[in-house]
């Protein structure tokens, strides 16, 4: 069993990427990018480790508040937002997707759709609030499915 539900793939986002305003034109990267996400992927592992879901939702939540919403262009901290809030909706989306319908409802947890969509919506709202060109937002959602999941499901084993 995986841990990651499968519920958005690159062309799901890409999809609602391509709806999007985008305002700015290429944007170069002063970092690297996989070194970024690892690090990202690697670091959401050990807060649900140490603080469990509640805890991850706390530090995504902060970390847009922090480096999305208060900042004026795409930047490495934006990007540790987008990695550790797919990441984590992935895998809070497989544990909900292994509950039933009827505990879920009874525990007032949510469906997994609604665990991806509401995690869809916030990525696709970072990249066009900075004018990520579509193709560069499929690159990084594509880099974060590659290389921080297996990063993240390391580090948590």
């Amino acid at each position: 069993m995986t841990l990651l539900h499968p519920g958005v793939s690159v062309l799901a986002l890409a999809a609602g990427l391509a709806l999007a305003p985008c305002a700015a034109a290429a944007q170069s990267e002063a970092w690297d990018r996989a070194d970024n996400i690892r690090a990202a992927a690697v670091e959401i592992a050990g807060v649900q480790k140490s603080k469990g879901a509640d805890g991850a939702d706390a530090a995504i939540r902060r970390c847009y508040e922090e480096n999305v919403m208060r900042a004026t262009a795409y930047s490495q901290a934006a990007e540790r937002c987008v990695t550790q809030d797919m990441i984590h909706a992935r895998v809070s989306a497989a544990f909900y997707a292994a509950i039933s319908p009827e505990v879920r409802k009874s525990t007032g947890s949510p469906a997994p759709e609604a665990v991806m969509n509401a995690m869809s919506d916030r990525v696709v709202r970072t990249f066009a609030r900075f004018g990520v060109p579509v193709e560069d937002a499929r690159a990084i959602v594509k880099d974060i499915q590659d290389i921080g999941e297996p990063a993240f499901l390391e580090a948590r084993s």
